[in-house]
């Protein structure tokens, strides 16, 4: 079993799910919001960030995968 999210939307693309929470970020007040989820760039999570879509990027595969 795979667990990867591609649809022919999000193959052209880094961050499944950035709009989503480029649009629940502004009404949630009292928590942050961190974006998991189709990253391949650091220039894409630095962008993300800086755009203010999300507060921070989850590195869960990246960091199981390359731990040091």
């Amino acid at each position: 079993m795979q667990f990867w999210h591609a649809t022919e939307s999000t193959l052209p693309r880094e961050a499944f799910f950035i709009e989503f929470a480029a649009t629940v970020r502004p009404h949630i007040k009292s928590s942050v919001v961190y974006l998991t989820g189709g990253f391949r760039t650091v220039p894409a999570m630095v962008k993300a960030v800086r755009n203010k879509e999300t507060d921070g990027i989850s590195l869960a595969r990246p960091v199981a995968a390359e731990p040091d």
